[in-house]
């Protein structure tokens, strides 16, 4: 019973510490910036601004706008605004990171491209607007 007892007890806290890291590496948005997608996640170090923003616009789908008078080295939340604003621009957008399909009027707009190479977002050639997640150009 007692080893019994101690192979629950250690499976238990590795479910509860297995739930804990999903919950607080879990993405909290997606935002075009500079000719890219980004994620940000709820462990980074401006999660709590990035949060407030999402609450605020309703919206986890952001657009990063750049201030030329204010430049900064880091991220700005004041800065996102939602996608939807500006969806046209990154349709007409020419970038590294887009790749057009041949198949039908999409774009495929890598995502985190520094940080891996394999995840993209259809965009809607015309509308600019978000159509699925894929893990290949197809």
């Amino acid at each position: 019973k007692f080893d019994l007892w101690v192979i629950a007890l250690i499976q238990t806290a590795a479910l509860i510490y297995g739930t804990w890291t999903i919950h607080s590496s879990r993405p909290l948005a997606i935002a075009y910036v500079n000719k890219s997608f980004i994620t940000f996640y709820a462990n980074a170090k401006n999660a709590g601004d990035i949060k407030n923003t999402v609450t605020t616009l309703k919206t986890r789908q952001l657009f990063y706008v750049f201030n030329d008078s204010k430049l900064s080295n880091t991220l700005n939340a004041n800065q996102l605004v939602p996608y939807a604003e500006h969806a046209k621009t990154v349709a007409n957008t020419n970038s590294p990171y887009h790749i057009a399909s041949s198949l039908d009027n999409a774009i495929w707009v890598q995502i985190d491209p520094l940080a891996s190479t394999n995840r993209y977002l259809k965009i809607d050639k015309k509308m600019g607007t978000i159509i699925s997640f894929s893990k290949q150009v197809k």
